[in-house]
Order: C-alpha cells, then structure tokens, then sequence
C-alpha cells in the first residue's frame, strides 16, 4: 500500500503526516515512535503527527518529552544490514573499535552508535582507526 507524506518545517521541528497509527482520540496526546528515538507523535486534530526532537536529545518516553540522548535508552536497530546501537555518542563521525570483533568498528551518526564491518581480510585498527591488513592489527579475538 502507498502512501504520501507531506513534510513541512514548523520552528525547529520537522513535522509529517502519518496514516497507519491507530486514530487519535485526545488531541496533544504523545507516543514515542518505536523506530526512531529521536521522533515522536502528537495527536492533533488532523490526526497523529511525527515530530523530531533537537540534536543530541531523545524523546523519553518515561516522562513524555525529548530529553538529552544520555537520558534515554535505545533499542538496537537494523537497517540495510548495519545495526545501529542507538545509545547516545556526541561527535558524528566519531569512530571506535567493537570489544568482541577485531573486524567490525563502530561510527557515530546522527541516530546513534552504527555496527560496520571491516572487508576480508582487513581488521579495524584502532590505532589509526580504519581498517587495515591483520598483520597491522593488534586483535585479542
């Protein structure tokens, strides 16, 4: 089934129609989107909203408000094969070696913590942090 969304900017908001949310019965009424921790929906009289919270905030489905990244945790997500660890982490771009994979790193992006993966036969070196030839790489595997 298709369906079109309209996208609009309203302060520092981006805001888009949603159809497929059950109907909303309480205008002002919120719901964290269960895909994304940085967006959430109103209830309006035109029906559910998808609203994005600031940079570096979450909404916080506890206390119904976007609330700093560091506050709120996120369930691990996958998209195109690359899972996104959505925990908080402040420089986009920023990269980190994963604990248990000498092949696989992690980069900050803007939704989060992302799982890459060096190509064979490379390991990611975190020395230099990019991947690299296994005889660069230290690797406690």
């Amino acid at each position: 089934m298709y369906r079109a969304s309209a996208i609009f900017l309203i302060g520092f908001c981006a805001v888009s129609a949603v159809s497929a949310l059950d109907p909303c019965d309480l205008v002002g009424q919120l719901k964290p989107d269960p895909n994304h921790c940085e967006r959430f929906f109103q209830c309006t009289e035109d029906g559910w909203k998808s609203l994005q919270c600031q940079p570096k905030t979450r909404f916080n489905p506890k206390i119904l408000v976007c609330d700093w990244a560091k506050n709120v945790k996120c369930p691990k997500k996958v998209y195109g094969g690359v899972e996104l660890n959505l925990e908080p982490c402040d420089n986009v771009g920023d990269l980190k070696p994963d604990s248990e994979y000498c092949n696989r790193f992690y980069q900050c992006t803007n939704n989060g913590w992302a799982s890459l993966q060096c190509q064979p036969p490379t390991l990611f070196n975190p020395e230099i942090l990019r991947c690299d030839w296994e005889r660069n790489v230290k690797c406690n595997q």
